[in-house]
């Protein structure tokens, strides 16, 4: 189990990206459990378990037959908490953004292989800047750029590190 404690006005960016086996090999199996807790409150909790010997892991219900997923998580005060953030359409169907309870969103995607859930998850994460440079533009034309406990127009461009895991 990984835990995240965070104090307000804190940043996180999270990506993880999933193969499950070898081309043609049957995969292993992954266990992984993701708690963030922003100023002691939980924010997200997530236990995910998948592969040979977890029944239905693999069914039309969760990866309908999809070897990779991946998801990005993204905790950011510049982040609306009603979810005004997330793009309006994604050029992916296997692609979902989803607005946490707080200054955060998270992306999920599933996909036949890994070089195509990059490219799903670099859409939306590319959608969701756009997205804050467009309101941290509109902020600033108007006067209403916020102060340091708000919003911030740096955090509009997010760190693009993935941790790859093949089973």
């Amino acid at each position: 189990m990984t835990t995240v404690m965070m104090e307000p006005g804190a940043r996180v960016f999270i990506r993880e990206e999933i193969l499950l086996g070898r081309h043609g090999e049957q995969p292993g199996t992954i266990r992984q459990h993701l708690r963030i807790c922003l100023a002691g409150q939980p924010l997200y909790d997530q236990d995910l378990v998948l592969g040979a010997g977890v029944e239905g892991w693999d069914g039309p219900a969760v990866l309908g037959g999809r070897r990779a997923l991946g998801s990005v998580l993204i905790v950011d005060p510049a982040l609306d908490r009603d979810g005004g953030d997330a793009p309006a359409s994604l050029p992916e169907t296997d692609t979902a953004v989803f607005p946490l309870s707080g200054p955060a969103l998270q992306v999920t995607s599933i996909a036949p292989d890994g070089l195509a859930l990059r490219r799903r998850l670099d859409g939306a994460v590319e959608g969701i800047e756009a997205a804050l440079w467009q309101r941290c533009e509109e902020e600033q034309d108007v006067g209403q750029a916020p102060g340091d406990e708000a919003r911030h127009c740096d955090s509009a461009r997010m760190r693009r590190e993935a941790s790859v895991f093949t089973l």
